[in-house]
């Protein structure tokens, strides 16, 4: 999923700001996570609202966390080739 929803990751961070970017797609992460805390327990657990949720939700937020952290710990590297 991730792969394929990567390519307007750099319109994105320019129109937005990485820092934006990275921190809406950490937050979803972390969303993504939280959620399958809160729905996948022993007694009571669904694919539909328990684990996709939570696969598409942490996807996302890779997503969008992921190319903005990346460019950012690649600016500089570079800025030091020129």
């Amino acid at each position: 999923m991730v792969p394929l929803l990567t390519k307007y990751s750099g319109t994105l961070g320019q129109r937005f700001g990485l820092g934006a970017t990275a921190t809406f797609g950490c937050v979803l992460f972390g969303v993504g996570l939280s959620w399958w805390i809160l729905r996948l327990n022993a007694a009571d657990h669904d694919y539909l609202t328990g684990l996709l949720l939570g696969v598409l939700l942490t996807g996302v937020g890779v997503r969008f966390a992921m190319p903005a952290l990346c460019i950012c710990g690649h600016i500089d590297l570079v800025a030091s080739w020129d």
